[in-house]
């Protein structure tokens, strides 16, 4: 296929944006993953937010427990479930004593009616850090986010869970109120991905974040 032409679901048919591992549209891949079975995902899916090679994720509302806003993210068909589900059991206290405001970490993860891997997040309104010179944000608020970020990331280390993925789209920014920055997706490399490493991989990605914000480390 040429990179040029739209990718088409082998469903429908509907032309969509990335190359994913199960070739369906958002559209399919929530109607197939998502199908009410014995043991239901637990959330309620709002609206496409993202895709990926590796699945597509949405804005989502528990439906069982919680009713919190949640980015859901359903993976492709993986051979690694099982591996996936018992380093999640092995991480879920861990990932648990990160009580961070500026850190997102894993709430849940499971597999859907259909076998899916599925991954729930705390929902992080925002713009992404990668994004920074497109929105007026003064030094003193740099400065903020700053100290906001390496705060988050001391923490979760001393907690002892690393990023291991940590780049400038890992990092939601919001200015509504006072500035504010979010890490996402802590544990997810630990867990869905099986990596484990030196919290000085993320102190090198830090590095490089403050030098976005203009802030020395």
């Amino acid at each position: 296929m040429n990179a040029s032409e739209p990718i088409k679901c082998r469903r429908c048919g509907t032309a969509h944006a990335v190359q994913t591992s199960f070739d369906l549209c958002p559209r399919c891949l929530l109607g197939n993953a998502l199908a009410m079975g014995d043991e239901p995902c637990p959330y309620q899916v709002i609206a496409p937010i993202d895709e990926d090679a590796g699945g597509i994720t949405y804005l989502a509302q528990g439906i069982t427990r919680s009713h919190r806003q949640v980015a859901l993210k359903i993976h492709g068909w993986r051979d690694d479930t099982e591996q996936v589900m018992s380093r999640y059991q092995r991480w879920k206290p861990v990932l648990a004593r990160v009580r961070q405001r500026s850190a997102s970490t894993l709430l849940d993860v499971g597999l859907t009616a259909d076998g899916f891997l599925y991954q729930a997040s705390e929902y992080v309104p925002g713009w992404p850090l990668s994004a920074l010179e497109s929105h007026s944000v003064g030094m003193t608020d740099r400065k903020e986010l700053a100290r906001q970020l390496t705060a988050a990331l001391d923490d979760a280390h001393a907690a002892g869970v690393v990023h291991l993925k940590l780049d400038t789209s890992k990092v939601k920014i919001s200015t509504a109120s006072s500035p504010h920055a979010t890490i996402l997706g802590l544990g997810s490399g630990l867990v869905v991905d099986g990596l484990e490493g030196s919290p000085d991989v993320d102190r090198l990605a830090l590095t490089r974040i403050l030098h976005q914000l203009n802030v020395s480390s």
